[in-house]
C-alpha cells in the first residue's frame, strides 16, 4: 500500500521530470536532474523508481488510463452512428481539450513524444484506436 507521504514524493518527482522534459529531450534528462529538480537526493528518487525508464513508464500507463477513457466515449459515439471524419475531427476539437484538463494535457504532451523499447504513448493510443476501429467496421460488426 502506498502512503500518502509516497504519493505526494511520486507526485513532486513527476512534476520536476514534467518541467525537465519541457526543457530538454528524454534521453538528455537523467535521473540525477530529476533528483535535483525535484529537490531530492537521488536515493529517495530510487526508493519509488527503479529508473527514469520505470518513471516514464508508470507515467505513460496512468496517461493512456485517462485517454483510454475519452477515446471510449467517442467510439461508443461512434457506435451509436457517429461517422469516422467526425470521430478523428473531435480528438483534435477544443471539446476534447477541455476534457484534458491542463495538468493531463501537459503529461499527455510531454510524454507522447517519447519512444524507447518500453511503452510508448503514441503507439498505445494508436494500437487501441486501430484495435477498436478495426473491430467497429469489420464487416458484420454490430450497429
Amino acid at each position: 500500500m502506498v502512503t500518502q507521504a509516497a504519493k505526494r514524493m511520486q507526485k513532486t518527482i513527476e512534476e520536476a521530470y514534467l518541467d525537465l522534459l519541457e526543457k530538454e529531450s528524454f534521453r538528455a534528462v537523467t535521473v540525477t536532474q530529476i533528483a535535483q529538480a525535484a529537490l531530492i537526493n537521488r536515493q529517495t528518487f530510487y526508493h519509488h523508481y527503479q529508473d527514469k525508464y520505470d518513471l516514464t513508464d508508470r507515467m505513460t500507463a496512468a496517461v493512456f488510463i485517462r485517454v483510454r477513457e475519452l477515446i471510449d466515449v467517442r467510439l461508443a459515439q461512434l457506435k451509436r452512428g457517429e461517422s469516422v471524419d467526425d470521430f478523428f475531427s473531435f480528438l483534435n476539437s477544443s471539446a476534447t481539450q477541455r476534457f484534458l484538463t491542463p495538468a493531463l494535457r501537459r503529461r499527455v504532451t510531454a510524454l507522447y513524444t517519447i519512444q524507447y523499447d518500453q511503452l510508448s504513448l503514441s503507439q498505445l493510443i494508436h494500437d487501441y484506436v486501430a484495435a477498436n476501429l478495426q473491430d467497429l467496421l469489420a464487416p458484420g460488426a454490430p450497429s
